[in-house]
């Protein structure tokens, strides 16, 4: 029988998750560990002939649901309650042949409180020291503890643990320590201490920041390295144990192993098979080697990978006790080191768990909605404890812009708010979100399976409207917008000719398709009448406002002169039999248009910082969006500027001036060879299409 195997099956159940049944392997192997190491038997190291107790600590780290308590409570009732009424027979027997002084230095402890039990749900360094002074009096028993939410009691037996509970885990002895004013003999003799920290890793890193401090310190004096580790992820374990009797069978059968044990392991030398020891020593050698691989400041990481082989051999030593071995066996150790390897896996959980900073982002994500200072308060323990909420909210805006999160944080009401969207990657290759109809304001459906390359047929179709967004029920207004776009949709009734508007956005992918009023008098003007449609980056998650904002900042800054009535969520555009032209570029990134983001911010500073030199309109959105090279952005800028009526000196200078704002400004020479080269180009082409035009014009009318 496979007597922690089926321990796990019957506290997690056949079919959980990966992260409950290790968490149940360890609690499992704690409460076998209290039994076993009470009988104190040794496992022999094979490298150096010492004798060691096959002691476990654990760190188990859960949220609700997990039934933490309910599962050791399981293994103190029903797996463990036999063998323990058995050490305490033998405990009473012992008792009465001790000499009379040892029987009333007993009966003097025993007066002042101190009692044995087989798992302490507390402890202080004066009490552990009179609990080994009797244990040691009848060499049996073990110091088995128990600390319930480890967060909450963490600083209050912080001493304990970090001194007596440090020293004696190799071992079980512990080195004299002058500090001591307790009158109990200190304890020379071994004793195997057993130590479970269990608990919400909420209250352990999200409540007082001297909690985690003190963990974390713990840790890297030396805790890290003496024990196993479990953070479940899970958010419910929704398994109960139930009692059948298939179920009493299996736990009468551990119960008496157990009980087996305590009769025929007591100070038994539990030694290396051959094969094991060669597993052994090779083992150690490699993870020495592995260890190097680490970098400076990952110290925890790098001494627990040293110390693995030894965690190993302790669990290996307790295997090999169960299944009621007299020596470790190659299968034993090889269990072992599994388990030792998912809890290095765990305690990388711990040690790069997320920070302040992304548990909030990732918190506001969830919420899917505004918060505010008053709502993170009350709900998320540590944000109180936080000094600095500026310096913080840089650090969450970094996260979020590294996690393609939208961070929006702005004033309302005298309130702050904070508010996380994701950014979903836009794949042209997949249906685009926007809606359609025949109607002017029902019937819009939601698009199912046109692509980008795809769209002109709907924008080419007579007699449909559409619109950047979807509605609920398909009914158009404002308050039944969905969140969610992937397009912008320009609207360009005037001002801009077709010519310009491809040059200011030759870099992005876009789709221009001509409007029914294009080249037709409309109130004594012909001109050009067109819509962009330029697919984002990013799928952007804004409301009907913030929305409005992001638009109407995107239309204030493009050199194009668009129909600024096209900002509201609910827009729709006619379709029409036209020509149209797609382009193949970058994604336009209409990140640092969303109001009260980083994005928006950096973008807005670089624009603040230009118009204090006096760079605005086409020069500043030239520099702010230089993306396609030096050369090809001035060239841009002179093309823009003369379709604006400069002259080709007050081009130049603009140039020359412009070129001036990039960090690695091009060489006046370059700019002749290129830049102003191409411009002159274009001006002779300019001047010979006028002169044919008058010439032509001058003979028809003669």
């Amino acid at each position: 029988m496979n007597v922690l195997d089926d321990m796990v099956e019957l506290l997690a159940g056949k079919d959980n998750t990966p992260d409950v049944n290790h968490y149940m392997t360890i609690t499992s192997l704690f409460g076998l560990a209290t039994v076993v190491n009470s009988v104190r038997p040794t496992v022999v190291v094979p490298t150096d002939g010492n004798k060691i107790p096959p002691n476990i600590y654990a760190i188990n780290l859960a949220g609700s649901g997990m039934q933490k308590s309910r599962s050791l409570g399981y293994i103190e009732d029903l797996f463990i309650k036999e063998a323990n009424d058995a050490i305490k027979k033998e405990v009473s027997d012992r008792v009465e042949m001790l000499p009379e002084w040892e029987q009333g230095e007993l009966n003097r402890l025993t007066d002042e409180g101190v009692r044995l039990s087989p798992i302490f749900k507390s402890a202080t360094d004066s009490a552990v020291g009179a609990i080994r002074s009797m244990m040691d009096m009848m060499d049996i028993y073990c110091v088995n503890i128990a600390l319930d939410e480890v967060g909450s009691v963490l600083q209050k037996e912080y001493e304990l643990l970090s001194d007596t509970l440090l020293n004696a885990f190799d071992k079980g002895t512990l080195k004299p320590n002058l500090r001591r004013t307790t009158g109990v003999k200190p304890t020379d003799n071994p004793i195997p201490h057993n130590l479970l920290m269990f608990g919400s890793p909420t209250l352990l890193f999200e409540g007082n920041p001297q909690v985690e401090k003190a963990f974390m310190d713990l840790l890297q004096a030396g805790m890290a390295r003496r024990n196993l580790f479990s953070v479940v992820e899970t958010k419910v374990n929704n398994y109960t144990l139930t009692m059948d009797s298939k179920t009493e069978a299996k736990i009468n059968d551990i119960s008496q192993r157990l009980v087996k044990i305590v009769r025929e392991y007591q100070n038994k030398q539990i030694p290396f098979s051959s094969e094991a020891a060669k597993v052994y020593e090779d083992y150690e050698k490699q993870l020495k080697e592995e260890s190097k691989a680490f970098g400076h400041y990952e110290v925890i990481e790098t001494i627990y990978r040293q110390n693995k082989h030894w965690l190993a051999l302790k669990i290996s030593g307790l295997l090999a006790i169960i299944d009621l071995s007299d020596c470790v066996e190659v299968e034993h150790y090889n269990r072992a080191i599994e388990i030792v390897n998912v809890s290095e896996e765990h305690l990388g959980k711990v040690i790069k768990r997320p920070e302040k900073f992304e548990l909030i982002v990732d918190w506001l994500l969830e919420q899917e909605q505004a918060e505010s200072e008053y709502t993170m308060t009350q709900t998320l323990p540590f944000y109180k404890e936080i000094r600095s909420k500026k310096a913080f909210w840089e650090l969450c805006k970094g996260y979020a812009y590294q996690n393609n999160i939208t961070l929006m944080i702005e004033d309302r009401h005298n309130l702050t708010l904070y508010q996380a969207r994701a950014k979903k990657k836009t794949d042209l290759e997949q249906p685009l979100i926007f809606s359609y109809s025949t109607n002017i304001t029902e019937g819009y459906y939601s698009n199912d399976d046109i692509v980008w390359k795809d769209l002109h047929k709907v924008v080419s179709k007579e007699s449909l409207c559409y619109s950047a967004h979807c509605f609920t029920d398909g009914y158009r207004k404002k308050d039944n917008t969905i969140v969610g776009f992937d397009l912008i949709i320009l609207d360009i009734d005037s001002g801009t000719p077709l010519d310009i508007a491809k040059l200011v956005l030759e870099d992005y992918t876009y789709l221009i398709a001509t409007t029914k009023s294009h080249q037709k008098d409309k109130n004594g003007v012909v001109e050009d009448r067109y819509r962009v449609i330029l697919p984002m980056k990013n799928r952007l998650e804004l409301d009907t406002d913030q929305y409005n904002r992001f638009m109407k900042s995107l239309m204030d800054d493009l050199p194009i002169e668009t129909d600024s009535a096209c900002s509201d969520s609910s827009r729709f555009y006619y379709s029409a039999k036209c020509e149209h032209w797609y382009n193949e570029g970058e994604l336009f990134d209409g990140d640092k248009y969303i109001p009260n983001t980083q994005e928006a911010e950096e973008y807005s500073k670089r624009g603040s910082t230009l118009a204090k030199r006096n760079i605005n309109g086409i020069s500043q959105y030239i520099i702010r969006n230089e993306s396609s090279g030096r050369n090809n952005s001035l060239v841009k800028l002179g093309l823009l500027l003369m379709d604006n009526g400069y002259t080709h000196d007050e081009c130049k200078a603009e140039i020359l001036r412009v070129n001036k704002q990039f960090q690695s400004p091009l060489a006046e020479s370059e700019l002749t060879r290129t830049v102003f080269k191409t411009i002159e180009r274009k001006e002779e082409v300019e001047v010979e299409d006028d002169y044919e035009e008058e010439d032509e014009f001058s003979r028809v009318d003669y």
